[in-house]
């Protein structure tokens, strides 16, 4: 049992450092090494979770429990790996349609998965003033690495490669503002009753409250509620 796990972590490690690295034929090696499924969903879960890490600081002056706040980062887990296994589904859809690429479906999710490892830098976006910048480097780099492992696993060229990535993002933005409402809604329903209500801060939120808190300045810094 114990030699599994540290297996199944050396692949998990191996997986993460050569997405981070761009290198194009990462599903072969992972594929190679087995655990495949568990790898590429260990990816995307804890890339979930580590977004979340980074507001972790909001839940804890709310007081969430420890058991909901743990419970929450796997719920954001699961639903960003379920975000990202629709984006392979509209990703494989437009390779095989558009470009006739030879993909399984099995494939492209585990492409996705992969190419979701910066997301485990998602924890830096509490970084004061820099968090939505962080956000965005986190976010292109997610894309170009998938753009490399798309067209590399596709057989086609940078510029389809991109066009599937890309258009695929766009379908699945377009999706959750109109046939996926409903599952947004339920999202926010599962997030209220793990979580419970909360308060919503941003980063330089806390940084003024902080610096407020030195400068001793009575009944400033508060937290201000967001709709």
């Amino acid at each position: 049992m114990l030699h599994t796990m540290i297996s199944f972590l050396a692949q998990l490690l191996d997986a993460i450092q050569l997405s981070l690295s761009m290198r194009p034929d990462v599903l072969q090696v992972v594929e190679a090494g087995g655990a495949t499924r568990r790898v590429t969903a260990a990816v995307a879960i804890l890339g979930g979770a580590s977004l979340l890490a980074g507001e972790s600081v909001v839940l804890f002056l709310n007081q969430v429990p420890r058991g909901r706040f743990l419970l929450s980062l796997l719920l954001n887990g699961v639903i960003f790996a379920l975000t990202l296994g629709f984006w392979a589904l509209v990703i494989w859809w437009i390779g095989v349609e558009g470009f006739g690429a030879d993909v399984t479906l099995e494939s492209t999710i585990h492409l996705v998965g992969l190419g979701a490892a910066p997301f485990l830098f998602g924890f830096l976006v509490l970084a004061p003033y820099f968090g939505p910048a962080i956000a965005r480097i986190l976010w292109v780099w997610s894309l170009l690495i998938m753009v490399q492992v798309v067209a590399f696993s596709f057989e086609v060229h940078f510029l389809a490669a991109t066009a599937c990535v890309g258009v695929g993002w766009v379908l699945v933005l377009l999706a959750a503002r109109t046939v996926g409402r409903p599952v947004v809604r339920l999202r926010n329903v599962l997030w209220n009753r793990v979580v419970g209500p909360t308060t919503h801060a941003s980063a330089s939120d806390i940084l003024a409250v902080a610096l407020d808190a030195t400068e001793d300045a009575p009944g400033r810094g508060s937290w201000r509620s967001r709709p």
